[in-house]
């Protein structure tokens, strides 16, 4: 019986490999495990359906030849995470991420890249998609219930938040097109007059590449902007 050491070299990183011995007589075969001594990455809160709301993913990395660089990449864009120590060999962060930072139209990735103070590095991905959200946005000039006392407003949409370019906007009364935008800025001064007294609705239409959304307001317009005053009033009796 013969005992061999092998210096293999081989990095502890989990990995298999095949070991042959040859000898005159015949061959020999098996597989080694080296042990695992690369960063160990764990991630907590990812969401496996698609999400509307903010979520908060927790990275926990443990070292166990000690903390080296640790870093955290979105669809391959680096983000500025913070790793705090849990104890001598771990350390985490909390990652959060928001639906409308991401497009609806596909798997966005989620990388953490660890490396340990020996230089071992290891590479753990999370896929996660989001649900298509309408823009986020104010419209200035008209509040719901207004009560409209002038013949012309001026209207504005400010986009505050969207997943995706807008593409078009158009503002509606009562479902009657009154102009369309290609581009920003959508500033208008609505006449409301041709649009006669009494209750209507303002819509701004807002289209991206994947669909229409609508913001809507009720108004009323004062009904003595309709009325005409003799220029020679008499005291005649009614």
């Amino acid at each position: 019986q013969y005992i061999i050491t092998i210096d293999s070299g081989l990095e502890p990183d989990g990995g298999e490999y095949e070991i042959m011995v040859e000898t005159d007589e015949g061959i020999a075969q098996t597989t080694y495990t080296a042990p695992d001594l690369y960063p160990q990455i764990a991630l907590d809160g990812l969401p496996e359906q698609s999400f509307a709301e903010p979520v908060t993913v927790t990275a926990t990395i443990s070292t166990v030849r000690g903390v080296g660089e640790n870093f955290v990449s979105i669809n391959g864009e680096e983000m500025d995470i913070v790793f705090e120590a849990v104890d001598d060999t771990t350390v985490s962060a909390e990652i959060t991420l928001d639906p409308y930072d991401f497009a609806p139209d596909g798997e966005n990735t989620l990388t953490i890249e660890s490396t340990d103070a020996l230089g071992g590095t290891r590479q753990a991905d999370a896929v996660f998609t989001v649900v298509d959200l309408p823009p986020v946005v104010e419209i200035t000039g008209l509040s719901e219930g207004a009560v409209v006392d002038t013949g012309t407003i001026d209207v504005s949409v400010d986009i505050q938040r969207s997943q995706q370019p807008v593409e078009q906007v158009a503002y509606f009364v009562d479902d009657e097109l009154v102009v369309t935008f290609n581009n920003p800025p959508y500033d208008y001064s609505l006449d409301i007059l041709p649009f006669g007294a009494g209750d209507h609705t303002f819509t701004a239409e807002l289209t991206d590449a994947s669909e229409s959304y609508n913001e809507e307001i009720t108004l009323t317009s004062e009904p003595a902007l309709f009325y005409t005053t003799s220029p020679n009033p008499t005291q005649t009796t009614t």
